[in-house]
């Protein structure tokens, strides 16, 4: 009877290609040569200039014409209800250009040519026609501002807020201090605009967006701002109280909320919570939300546990003490980060120069409990007070309730906040997305883990292990999962591709073994900064390449390192950094 022979396919996987090589070896291992290899080419997934995936131009066209069919609908339900309250004409009922009608309209009744902005001004105080105010209505419906659909409220609505504080301590200040406290690359452009135009409304002491609206020029845009849905629904509630004086109809709470919700309705996102990927640990159990207190506690202990120190004399890393771990713990609760200096400072002990920490060239400083240090900020006086019970639940609160209103009561009424710590906890961002492991997992980790123990050791001692699973025996490889990221996804599928049509044709390897090219997990921005990096260098290697070619004994073919030789030459100057002396170009 013949040894067995085992095969093994050896995969290179890059972003744009695969290779692959399938070798035969007896039953002893030895070589015994080549059965098959080749390249599958293929289309990469992102756009080649861009690198974004080439779906996203198709998709951002496809949102624009949902929003503008959206607002098409919401101005049409708008406008066939007021026309049978009697608000709007007749006449506007299936009309291509109403604004035009409208102005006709107006025009027809005031003697003058009509424009919303100065109606919604003169509305404040003066009677309207029914028509002027359902021109005013529809105004509002098609311009009603922007509003976040983020559990992060938005700025500007609560900005307004605060100013109005009454219990705050530094209620005399002015919406422009209230602000400051914003870190201005975080509020984004949208934002920025909208505290900007709260402030102007503010200090020109206008009511109302539409009475601040009515004073520019008719020569300058008025559109080119960025507006807040709260601005709208505050002018849309003064519009509503002023004519009620005036028209007697407008007293109908259910003819005002109807209204209300034409105008104003926003469809809520989506649940993503079930895109939320299992525990690696508790199948059954999901990934918990890195904004935990737990969860933060278990990153911040995960690097500490590994930390160590280089020893100047063999060269070899020892690990800190418990009690050196734990006041690295205590002080990355005070503070957001730690500098590698401060941390060696705080453990007490002579380090050298040469000495250093096991993370320091892969961490430029050691991060701490952001959660923690962000809520004591905003309760300097409350924080440390509260139970660890009540500090889980406050965090919860922050993490889970979405809806800006409902999150204000509750920290208002159930915690019994003022407003200024309400305004203070509502703006504060706390760290999004997930870990790897849930809350069960976490909880059963973090007693060895406080005992200085490593995560794998942790993760024995709580009972996990590092057992396989046993794999089901599949003919040929399944679909594959689905990932984020547009490369992986499509390096994945032709993955699944080339192993099949291999199995199909030389049956089941027995090893496979993998090589992955390094940008096919690359971040967008990191791999679009080395595709600048690699257009600054072709230019100047070709700038190289021109200036061998142009020599008295010319190069045309220069090697890498003639390039880079030359390269060097001008990025020191044409000078020798060590002697100072000149290099000329022939040398």
């Amino acid at each position: 009877m013949g040894r067995r022979v085992f095969q093994t396919l050896g995969l290179d996987i890059g972003t744009n290609s695969l290779g692959w090589g399938l070798v035969s070896n007896n039953e002893a291992r030895d070589a015994n040569g080549l059965v098959d290899c080749g390249v599958r080419i293929f289309q990469e997934a992102v756009d080649a200039k861009t690198r974004e995936p080439k779906n996203h131009a198709r998709r951002r066209a496809r949102l624009a014409r949902r929003l503008l069919a959206r607002r098409r609908r919401r101005k049409a339900k708008l406008k066939n209800f007021l026309i049978r309250a009697g608000w709007l004409p007749v006449e506007l009922t299936g009309h291509a250009q109403p604004e035009i009608l409208l102005n006709e309209i107006d025009e027809q009744d005031s003697g003058e040519p009509g424009s919303p902005y100065l109606l919604r001004k003169k509305g404040l105080d003066e009677a309207l026609t029914k028509h002027q105010f359902g021109r005013i209505l529809m105004h509002l419906c098609a311009r009603r501002g922007f509003q976040s659909n983020r559990k992060s409220l938005l700025i500007g609505e609560l900005a307004k807020e605060y100013e109005d504080l009454s219990d705050a301590a530094d209620s005399d200040k002015t919406l422009d201090d209230s602000l400051t406290k914003q870190d201005d690359e975080d509020l984004g452009k949208i934002k920025n605009g909208i505290v900007g135009l709260w402030a102007e409304m503010h200090a020109k002491q206008c009511r109302t967006l539409g009475e601040l609206l009515a004073d520019i020029p008719p020569l300058e845009r008025k559109r080119t701002r960025h507006t807040d849905r709260k601005m709208y629904k505050e002018e849309f509630e003064l519009l509503w109280q002023s004519q009620t004086r005036f028209h007697v109809d407008l007293q109908d709470d259910g003819f005002k909320a109807n209204v209300f919700e034409m105008i104003f309705f926003q469809r809520p996102l989506k649940s993503a919570k079930g895109l939320v990927a299992p525990c690696s640990l508790e199948p059954l159990r999901k990934r918990a939300m890195r904004g935990r207190l737990d969860v933060q506690e278990f990153l911040l202990r995960q690097d500490l546990n590994h930390l160590q120190l280089l020893d100047p004399e063999t060269r070899e890393f020892q690990p800190i003490s418990l009690e050196q771990r734990e006041l690295l713990f205590q002080a990355l609760q005070q503070q957001a980060s730690l500098s590698w200096g401060q941390a060696k400072k705080l453990i007490g002990a002579p380090f050298p120069k040469t000495q250093k920490f096991s993370l320091e060239d892969s961490k430029a400083k050691l991060n701490g409990n952001r959660v923690v240090c962000l809520l004591r900020d905003a309760l300097p006086d409350r924080w440390d007070i509260l139970s660890r019970s009540d500090q889980d639940q406050l965090v919860e609160d922050l993490l889970t309730i979405s809806a800006k209103n409902d999150l204000i009561k509750r920290l208002r009424e159930h915690w019994q906040f003022t407003r200024e710590q309400a305004y203070q906890l509502a703006i504060r961002e706390l760290p999004t997305g997930y870990a790897n492991l849930s809350v069960k997992a976490i909880n059963k980790l973090l007693p060895s883990m406080r005992q200085g123990l490593i995560y794998s050791a942790a993760r024995e001692a709580a009972g996990y292990g590092f057992e396989r699973k046993p794999s089901k025996n599949l003919a040929l490889l399944p679909e594959p999962p689905m990932v984020r990221n547009p490369v992986v996804q499509k390096s994945l599928y032709e993955v699944r591709k080339v192993v099949n049509t291999i199995i199909k044709a030389y049956g089941k390897p027995d090893v496979i073994r993998v090589e992955m090219a390094r940008d096919i997990v690359v971040p967008p921005k990191v791999r679009e900064a080395q595709d600048k990096q690699n257009k600054i260098n072709q230019k100047l290697n070709d700038r190289a390449r021109e200036a061998l070619a142009a020599l008295p004994n010319p190069i045309m073919n220069p090697r890498h390192d003639d390039l880079l030789k030359y390269r060097l030459w001008i990025e020191c100057g044409e000078v020798c950094p060590y002697t100072g002396k000149a290099i000329g170009l022939n040398s």
